[in-house]
C-alpha cells in the first residue's frame, strides 16, 4: 500500500518529469543510452515493446526514426531520463 508521502513525491517526480520535454534523439544517443543502461538491442526493444531487436538496430543506423514517447519511455526504464525517474524494468525471459 502507498502511504500518503509517498504518494505526493510520486505526484511531484511526474510533475517534475512533465516539464522536461524529451527531444529526438540523434543516432548516437540511442546507442550510447542503450550501451550505458547495458542492454542488448534486443534488451532494449522488449524495455519499449518491440516485437524484434531488428526495429532497435534500425533506429541505431538511422534507418528508421524511433518515435519520442517510445524514446522517452526507454529513458525512463533505465533511469537516463533528465527528471531521473526510473519505472520498474521489465522481467527478463
Amino acid at each position: 500500500m502507498v502511504s500518503q508521502m509517498q504518494h505526493d513525491v510520486s505526484r511531484k517526480a511526474v510533475g517534475t518529469a512533465m516539464k522536461l520535454r524529451v527531444q529526438e534523439p540523434t543516432l548516437d544517443m540511442i546507442v550510447h543510452a542503450r550501451l550505458a543502461a547495458g542492454l542488448t538491442q534486443a534488451q532494449a526493444a522488449e524495455y519499449v515493446h518491440l516485437s524484434t531487436f531488428q526495429r532497435w538496430s534500425e533506429y541505431e543506423r538511422g534507418a528508421r526514426k524511433i518515435d519520442v514517447a517510445k524514446w522517452e519511455l526507454f529513458l525512463l526504464k533505465t533511469g537516463l531520463h533528465p527528471s531521473g525517474i526510473k519505472l520498474l524494468q521489465p522481467k527478463s525471459k
